[in-house]
This record gives C-alpha cells, structure tokens and sequence, in this order.
C-alpha cells in the first residue's frame, strides 16, 4: 500500500468513527472522536485510553486545549520526546476508545465495540512498535493480532504526573530505549530492513 493509498484509507475510517453510534453514552459526551494523529516519520504508534475532556475531545489534537495548551497529563510525555528531538507529531497517537468517557473509565463493552477500529488503524499503519499507556490499554492489545510489531507498555501520563512527577524522566528513558532498537533494526513501511543516516 502506497502512502497515498494509506492516508485514503485512514481517512475512511476517521469517517467510520465519527459516524459511530454503537455506545449512546461515548456519543452523548464526545464532541471530536480520536482519529488518529502524527505522520509515523518514527514507525511508532501511541495507544492512549480515550480522549480527555479538556483536550482532544474538545480540540481535535491529544494533549491540546482548545487554546492550545497542554493539558496537565501531556507534560511529561512531550517534554521528555522534546528533548530527545523528538516532535510528538512525528509518532502516531491514537486511542483505545475513539470517544470521550463522560468518567474517563470506558465499559468493557465499550472498548469491545471500538477495539476493531484500532485493529483496522494498526493493520493500515504497519508499525514496529505499538506503545500502550497505561494497564487498561494494555490488557485489551494484548487480545489481539499485532502482526510484526512489537508492544511496549508504559505507564498511562496521568499516573506518572501523579506519582511519579518527583522522578523526571520517566518517558525519556523509554523512549531513549526504544530509538536506540529502532535505529539497530530500521524497517521500511512494507517491513523490510533499511539502511538509516546515523548522523
């Protein structure tokens, strides 16, 4: 599949969900549905919970107000990328629920319902890494078919602004990890090894 091919593809399914009507309490609380952000320069895809109130939900981007702000959660984790030159859009963030929970906690049924869109956006997106934030997001990708790609769990970023906010650092290190085994073991977007300036 070609890139533009990709971005047809993903834009079809953005329509998907924003059509979606399957949990009438996600739908009477959601204002923007996640569709997916970045451009994957980095084959890494981001798996959040669902989009916070104040932020994507209200602004379209994840971690954004409306004003453009950073929510409090969002701190941590675009700070440690931007030290590491890491620009947040050069990921893939997406969420496990595609509509705000009114409680932050999507049902069971709930995630059940939206899990096939994530597996359609994984399969669309051929990532090597799929990172999951946090212990929900984790237990639900692990039920399904991540092809070559590799998972990564993390912390979700309201736990380490809460608990961990004394210890900084805790994204960077992760992160650093994770650049360094992409850079040791590049893949093209059709899985092939590819040769990468180092400089």
């Amino acid at each position: 599949m070609t890139s533009a091919e990709r971005a047809v593809a993903l834009k079809r399914l953005g329509s998907k969900i924003q059509n979606c009507v399957k949990c009438p309490r996600l739908v009477a609380s959601r204002t923007h549905p996640a569709k997916g952000f970045g451009t994957m320069r980095l084959p890494v895809v981001l798996v959040g919970l669902n989009p916070s109130k104040r932020g994507q939900n209200e602004s379209g981007i994840p971690f954004r107000m409306s004003d453009g702000r950073l929510i409090p959660s969002g701190r941590a984790l675009l700070h440690d990328l931007a030290g590491l030159g890491v620009r947040f859009e050069d990921l893939y963030f997406t969420e496990l629920t595609k509509c705000h929970a009114s409680d932050n906690r999507p049902r069971t049924d709930e995630i059940e319902n939206c899990l096939p869109y994530l597996v359609e956006e994984l399969k669309l997106l051929q990532p090597d890494r799929v990172v999951t934030l946090g212990r929900v997001v984790a237990r639900a990708i692990v039920t399904i078919d991540l092809e070559s790609a590799q998972l990564v769990r993390l912390k979700h970023p309201s736990y380490v602004q809460r608990f961990l906010a004394k210890r900084p650092g805790y994204f960077r290190h992760a992160f650093q990890r994770l650049l360094r085994e992409l850079a040791e073991d590049p893949r093209d977007r059709s899985g092939g090894k590819v040769k990468r300036d180092r400089n």
